[in-house]
């Protein structure tokens, strides 16, 4: 399955625009495995806080919007780990 159809089917249709970019700067595995590790430890954290909170609450649990909610967190993750300068500061 090719990426962008992969972001396609997580994303719902939704246009996969900045994560074809971030995926497109492959250098070896390194980014691969960035992605995969950020998706899924925000896959289980945030299933678990949302299987918790449900559980307090007296609500049902809902495994599809804890995982989408967890899904744009790892874009947002992504995004903003790639906005970041990477270099070291001379001055503070």
């Amino acid at each position: 399955m090719d990426t962008q159809k992969l972001c396609t089917w997580l994303l719902k249709g939704v246009e996969p625009t900045y994560l074809m970019l971030y995926l497109s700067k492959e250098n070896g595995g390194e980014v691969k495995m960035r992605v995969f590790w950020t998706v899924f430890w925000s896959l289980l954290l945030i299933n678990m806080l949302s299987y918790v909170v449900a559980n307090m609450v007296g609500d049902t649990y809902n495994y599809m919007l804890a995982s989408t909610v967890a899904i744009v967190f790892s874009v947002i993750v992504m995004l903003i780990g790639e906005a970041l300068p990477n270099e070291p500061v001379e001055k503070h």
